[in-house]
């Protein structure tokens, strides 16, 4: 599968101005490192060529570090696992609490300006 991800990935890249979803980005990480070539050019190069990404995780601990870094905007809503929600406390300006115990489909997003917004998402 990582490997599958990593030839994805680079497609992307080549391809230039386009929208790139990565769902459950954990699944192709370990231990919070991508190890994907391809993936790492889209998070610290896909702005040069017209990258519009979405990396979605429910554990985003597991994640690359890379990813959380280079976001314009990072939306996080209820998270049920400790380290999860104190790695995106840190990064939202929060408590851990207010992630752990947020109402279902709450939500706190932070935009690379530094504001900080929140909201409540449509059940879909």
């Amino acid at each position: 599968m990582k490997s599958a991800f990593d030839a994805f990935a680079m497609l992307g890249f080549h391809a230039a101005r386009l929208t790139l979803v990565a769902e459950e980005l954990n699944a192709v990480c370990d231990g919070g490192v991508s190890r994907s070539p391809g993936w790492r050019k889209v998070i610290n190069q896909g702005r040069t060529q017209g990258l519009t990404v979405y990396a979605l995780s429910q554990r985003p601990a597991l994640i690359d570090k890379d990813t959380l870094g280079n976001a314009s905007l990072t939306r996080c809503g209820r998270l049920n696992w400790e380290p999860d929600a104190k790695l995106m406390a840190k990064m939202m300006r929060c408590r851990p609490d207010d992630l752990l115990d947020m109402p279902k489909f709450h939500f706190i997003a932070k935009a690379d300006t530094g504001e900080i917004t929140q909201g409540i998402g449509q059940r879909v």
